[in-house]
């Protein structure tokens, strides 16, 4: 697989990554309340944003390519 990487395919990883800690991040935080109910929902919301926006980089770096 090393011989066919390219910056591209690099990148996508890179942004694989964080989708996929950004992910358990947002897990985290739905599944494990331990503040006021108002911390907890924007503790959610914004743990949420944060996973919206890695995924859209790893959707935009893909789709860049074809």
């Amino acid at each position: 697989m090393k011989d066919y990487a390219t910056d591209n395919n690099r990148q996508e990883l890179v942004y694989a990554k964080d989708v996929l800690s950004k992910t358990g991040s947002f897990v985290s935080v739905a599944t494990r309340p331990n503040r006021t109910f108002q911390e907890y929902t924007d503790d959610v919301y914004k743990a949420n944003q944060w996973h919206v926006r890695a995924i859209q980089k790893l959707k935009f770096s893909y789709s860049s390519i074809k």
